[in-house]
């Protein structure tokens, strides 16, 4: 008998903040007629969290959650299995808190009197750390390096050239205070003479 497919909304309602991803499995079933239609039209896996291309990446210690939604008649026994090893029955899997132990690949499988159906693997792995790379060291520009003599030498001309420098601005102060404050005795003869009427 052909399976129905199961409504859109999860037996147990997931977070709105994060929706559930739908994975399906590839493989082709034979209907009533003898006619092959998709797999996925009788079945789908939801995750939570999201799984992209069939891998969920995730933290430890955060929670994890599997759901197969397959209807079959007569009703299917559904179980799970962690990397071909039995981990779980039943059609949602809930993982609270995730271990290094419980990383790999998962399926569901679901079995009654007249089929059985797999479902597509997920898998469930730690995010991806890019490793920093070892700087290389830069080589130095051949036609900027100074070394010996010419070292010295500019080392020489650049303290010769800041002392006149500093020489030139003492020289262009004093000047200045002495053209706009100048010495009081040189202002005496300008004030004592007589003016006329």
């Amino acid at each position: 008998m052909r399976a129905k497919l199961q409504g859109l909304l999860p037996r147990i309602p997931v977070p709105v903040w994060s929706p559930p991803t739908t994975t399906t499995d590839p493989v082709l079933e034979k209907d009533a007629a003898g006619g092959d239609f998709p797999a996925n039209s009788k079945t789908q896996l939801k995750t939570f969290p999201y799984a992209f291309q069939g891998i969920i990446q995730t933290e430890l210690n955060y929670s994890v959650i599997l759901q197969w939604m397959v209807i079959m008649n007569p009703e299917p026994v559904v179980s799970w299995t962690l990397n071909g090893v039995p981990c779980g029955i039943g059609e949602r899997l809930f993982i609270r808190r995730l271990s290094m132990e419980q990383l790999g690949t998962y399926m569901c499988t679901a079995t009654n009197s007249k089929e059985q159906l797999v479902s597509a693997p997920v898998t469930i792995s730690l995010p991806t750390i890019v490793q920093p790379t070892e700087p290389e060291p830069v080589e130095p520009d051949p036609t900027l390096s100074l070394s010996g003599g010419a070292a010295i030498s500019l080392i020489v001309a650049g303290t010769l050239g800041a002392g006149v420098l500093i020489g030139g601005l003492c020289f262009t102060i004093i000047r200045s205070l002495r053209y706009f404050h100048p010495h009081p005795s040189a202002l005496g003869n300008i004030h004592s003479a007589p003016v006329r009427h």
